[in-house]
């Protein structure tokens, strides 16, 4: 297992992130129909998802990510963030059309804990691949890219920066392959150390923006495969809240430094959207969602959205005012 970790880190983040997603559309894609026939088909995912899961701690635990499927202090920090996401997954709940009569639920003891355990397995194995893995990957891959890049270019001068000579960047650029904070301590120090500081923490910034944006496209693309048993119009409009759903549970993966907040929101989310569905046997429903329901629900979205987005700015605005990017923040992505 030693030598495969060891293999497998070598091998560079893009190519990884690639091997992460073909993982993850052979889970939804395996052919179970034998499993079709029980509790309504639900079997099926649950077991396919908690199998693959388990594939995506298998990688996570050997890419030195174990801190990602634990309890982090930084829930505290921000519990704020969690709780918002924990209201928009609620939501998505039909708490108006149950109240107002236009549903009921009828399901069973064992068809509920099912649909329970589905949901929770769903969640968990598409935050472990598309959050943990796919999405620091992405991560990795930009960073070292920006690193690279901005190692391998010589600094021009500026008003607020002395001249660099050739012999000075050449020592810091053999430096380029650590961490920024090891960079900052540790190399030979020039008298552009603190706007290579600024630069390293303004690339990082870029990085994360990128991976926030490309690993919530392709969660989002992902659910193409939905065309196969539902219409076109629903998926297509999936695709635009899947997106956005994407970030959301990206932010809370990052700032947490854990898997488990985006997975409880994650599921809470598709408890509350699915319980009603025709396929889930747990109810009648005459209409899912009312005109009231819809405008509180997409209240509520709004305003926890734009909270969730103006706390993560801010974190982006204090890591490019000069906060040191933590080496081991970095191993964790």
């Amino acid at each position: 297992m030693r030598l495969f970790a060891q293999g497998f880190n070598n091998i560079d983040p893009l190519f990884q992130s690639i091997i992460f997603l073909l993982i993850a559309c052979l889970a939804i894609t395996v052919p179970v129909g034998w499993l079709a026939n029980l509790t309504n088909g639900m079997i099926a995912p649950m077991i396919t998802r908690f199998l693959f899961s388990g594939i995506g701690i298998f990688f996570i635990l050997n890419l030195g990510q174990k801190s990602d499927l634990g309890i982090s202090k930084r829930w505290v920090k921000y519990i704020d963030i969690i709780i918002a996401g924990v209201l928009i997954a609620i939501a998505n709940f039909p708490i108006l059309t149950l109240t107002q009569g236009y549903a009921s639920i009828d399901g069973t003891a064992l068809r509920w804990t099912t649909f329970v355990f589905t949901m929770i397995a769903v969640s968990a194995f598409e935050e472990l691949f598309f959050r943990a893995l796919i999405f620091s990957a992405l991560i990795k891959f930009f960073t070292n890219k920006a690193k690279q890049d901005e190692y391998r270019k010589p600094l021009k001068n500026n008003s607020n920066q002395s001249n660099h000579t050739y012999e000075e960047n050449k020592i810091e650029s053999s430096c380029s392959d650590k961490t920024v904070e090891v960079i900052i301590d540790y190399c030979p120090q020039t008298k552009s150390s603190n706007y290579r500081h600024h630069k390293a923490n303004k690339n990082e910034i870029t990085s994360i923006i990128l991976a926030l944006i490309i690993s919530s496209a392709i969660f989002a693309l992902i659910h193409l495969f939905n065309l196969f048993h539902r219409a076109p119009a629903d998926v297509f409009l999936q695709l635009g809240y899947t997106f956005l759903l994407g970030l959301l549970f990206a932010v809370l993966y990052y700032l947490t430094k854990s898997i488990i907040p985006s997975i409880i929101v994650h599921a809470l989310f598709n408890i509350g959207g699915l319980m009603l569905a025709e396929n889930a046997g747990l109810g009648n429903a005459q209409y899912i969602w009312t005109t009231t329901g819809v405008i509180v629900s997409a209240i509520t979205f709004s305003i926890a959205g734009i909270y969730i987005t103006v706390r993560f700015m801010l974190e982006m605005r204090k890591t490019n005012s000069g906060d040191k990017i933590s080496s081991q923040n970095l191993k964790k992505l």
